[in-house]
């Protein structure tokens, strides 16, 4: 099925640089019957048991704060007082793990 340009399932797998490996588990799961479909005019539309646990998880996300306030107000009152650390390897492990993680997928 063409939706937007994309054809669905194997060109959203290419655009998002999937590996094979994932691919394979895709295929598997897409082929599995989800204990959710949708039925309009015709048409119909079946979720596959990890496209509804993501969407499930995305629901649960959703209801979490963006900003943790606490934390927020925690370092707020660190600044002010002076006693705020910047931990320079911490900060730089986190980088070269985001490098990393950003090159492989």
């Amino acid at each position: 099925m063409k939706v937007d340009g994309v054809n669905y399932p194997a060109d959203a797998v290419k655009q998002l640089g999937v590996s094979s490996a994932n691919k394979a588990a895709e295929e598997k799961t897409s082929r599995e019957v989800a204990s959710k479909s949708v039925r309009n005019g015709g048409e119909s539309v079946h979720l596959s048991e990890r496209a509804l646990q993501l969407q499930q998880a995305q629901k649960e996300l959703d209801k979490l704060p963006d900003v943790r306030i606490e934390r927020v107000n925690e370092i707020k009152e660190q600044i002010a007082t002076g006693t705020y650390e910047i931990n320079s390897r911490k900060i730089a492990e986190k980088i070269m793990y985001e490098s990393l993680v950003n090159l492989i997928a």
